[in-house]
């Protein structure tokens, strides 16, 4: 629903569509197959997305359909009580919200309107509210863009045995957290290596030195020898016996 929502990614046939398609295409499905699969994916976000606009749609702020309010409608003892104080008129709401979210979603796939230079998506969704023509859509993309309290349902939903990376837990930037995500994803689409694995006899002269310690005499064990004949052998026994 993310895309739907997004100025550059809300025409899902240069978004969603064609990642459907790759998708199904992996797995050798018919044309006609992949047609039908398309079509039910973006039936069901828009009925998602339809779904989210009537909870968040203020009824108090939307447009009603007002009528005026008689006696015959009120059960017999108000009926008695209106016909004897007068019949006092009000006003009952009802509501055509389904029409409204409708309107809006037609209009956001005609919009033209784009983001402008360093405009995040909650930014720009702001300046739509302001400009007067979306009253419902603004609330949706706070909803889904938001940045939560805690990341604990994406790490729920998103995470790989709870093992999650981001630029924020990090030095890595956001390029390469995706990449790395998409290689853990995706083993078989790329060798990462792309070289030959090393033969067993040569693993010693690839180790890199830094990460070696060499065991062998070295000048500075001889200079240990030395402090210990300044000292006799009865102090370093005692020593070494904690007296």
């Amino acid at each position: 629903m993310q895309q739907r929502l997004h100025p550059d990614f809300k025409n899902p046939e240069k978004s969603l569509n064609a990642v459907v398609k790759m998708l199904y295409k992996e797995k050798e499905m018919s044309e006609d197959a992949i047609t039908v699969f398309v079509s039910s994916v973006n039936e069901a976000v828009k009925t998602r997305l339809r779904t989210l606009m009537e909870k968040v749609v203020d009824p108090v702020a939307s447009d009603m359909v007002r009528r005026q309010h008689s006696a015959e409608d009120d059960p017999p003892l108000i009926s008695g009580i209106r016909a004897r104080f007068g019949n006092r008129a009000t006003q009952r709401p009802f509501p055509i919200q389904p029409d409204r979210v409708s309107q809006e979603l037609r209009n956001w796939e005609i919009d033209q309107t784009e983001m402008r230079a360093n405009e995040d998506v909650l930014a720009f969704w702001m300046r739509m509210e302001h400009s007067g023509g979306y009253s419902i859509l603004p609330r949706v993309a706070k909803v889904l863009f938001a940045l939560p309290s805690s990341s604990a349902q994406i790490e729920r939903d998103f995470s790989v045995c709870g093992e999650m990376v981001t630029s924020q837990r990090a030095s890595l930037s956001n390029e390469n957290v995706d990449m790395c995500a998409f290689l853990n994803r995706n083993e078989a689409f790329v060798d990462i290596a792309q070289c030959e694995s090393i033969p067993d006899d040569e693993l010693d002269s690839h180790i890199p030195q830094c990460v070696s310690y060499v065991m062998e005499a070295t000048p500075r064990d001889d200079e240990d020898e030395m402090i210990l004949d300044l000292f006799s052998q009865a102090s370093v026994e005692e020593e070494e016996k904690g007296v």
